[in-house]
């Protein structure tokens, strides 16, 4: 493929890393497709990139931009945000998500540098808040507790590779290592922060109503009156003149 060149610089456990943070990423953004906070589109455009550059790092191939397409990318989405808040989505919020899934995407196709999983960790964990912040159903308690026992040992993991940096001989040595943490663990862990998060939820000041508002077009209701009534639409009353 253009602009692409096969694993410029090898780093330790540098396949496992793409791997591990790819998934977060894929998972992330997911529960953007069900808040009107992103389209449907963009949303399977960015799953269906994330999923093919992981293929191809399952498949052995580990592909990288070149800075040159960086920076052309890059200067080529700065115009493209700029018409999205103009005349695209209109509104800060769809913009700077797309903005973000962009950046996230970019990064892991640009990992080259140890500090480079650490940039895509955090991008990652800014598309799963916007995603919990975008969301009200209570369903986002099921999607929370499948990507936190994804991303624990996930990051249990991470917490491995960064001790044997200097010996990565030893990870394949050992199968145990792999194998780390079990999933009585996993599950004894998860537990014990859920029931410590659980009063937590319940003390904590929250704001009782959402602030920060998707895509969804909502209808302008004037005042006065009307041949329809539906108690389920909402929008934006306004002042009517009409007599």
């Amino acid at each position: 493929m253009a602009g692409l060149h096969p694993d410029p610089n090898p780093l330790p456990f540098r396949r496992e890393k793409i791997v591990a943070v790819g998934t977060l990423a894929l998972l992330s953004p997911i529960p953007l497709g069900f808040t009107h906070a992103l389209e449907a589109h963009w949303l399977g455009l960015y799953m269906m990139t994330v999923a093919l550059f992981l293929a191809a790092v399952h498949r052995g191939r580990i592909v990288c931009l070149r800075p040159l397409w960086q920076n052309v990318f890059g200067m080529a989405y700065a115009i493209l945000f700029y018409f999205d808040l103009r005349a695209g989505s209109g509104k800060l919020l769809p913009a700077t998500i797309h903005l973000l899934l962009f950046t996230t995407v970019a990064k892991l196709l640009s990992i080259q540098r140890e500090r480079d999983f650490s940039i895509a960790l955090v991008l990652s964990g800014f598309l799963f808040m916007a995603s919990v912040a975008t969301s009200f159903h209570f369903s986002i308690v099921l999607y929370l507790i499948v990507f936190v026992a994804v991303c624990w040992p996930v990051l249990v993991k991470w917490g491995l590779w960064r001790d044997l940096a200097g010996a990565p001989d030893e990870w394949t040595r050992d199968p145990s290592a792999r194998r780390l943490p079990s999933p009585g663990t996993t599950a004894f862990s998860l537990a014990a922060a859920f029931a410590l998060a659980a009063p937590l939820f319940l003390t904590l000041p929250r704001l009782k109503t959402p602030y920060i508002q998707g895509i969804a077009p909502g209808r302008e209701i004037g005042t006065g009156f009307s041949e329809s009534v539906d108690p389920d639409v909402y929008g934006v009353l306004k002042q009517s003149d009409r007599v």
